[in-house]
């Protein structure tokens, strides 16, 4: 499962969404509860919230998984260089 973390980390944040979503329809739907104006922006409020806080901390952690920060190779082991694709001056 940690061979696609950004895969893994969209999945994720979209599925909790979802259900983030449903909960004022279903809830509402059922009887389970009624909210007013008020209380359902609180709600969606709280949960635009949580949800930044989450896509930003897994970006964080997404980023750690895949991005080369000390002596990046590429997969025949050559080190990656600025400049264009079998080119050996960099491009400024």
């Amino acid at each position: 499962m940690n061979n696609r973390p950004v895969v893994n980390a969209g999945r994720a944040l979209g599925a909790l969404s979802l259900v983030a979503g449903v909960v004022p329809i279903v809830g509402s739907a059922f009887g389970w509860f009624v909210w007013d104006t008020d209380q359902l922006e609180a709600y969606a409020a709280g949960v635009g919230v949580t949800i930044s806080a989450l896509a930003l901390a897994f970006g964080v952690q997404v980023e750690k998984q895949v991005t080369p920060t000390n002596n990046p190779k590429d997969d025949a082991g050559n080190v990656l260089t600025p400049g264009p694709i079998g080119s050996e001056e960099p491009t400024i």
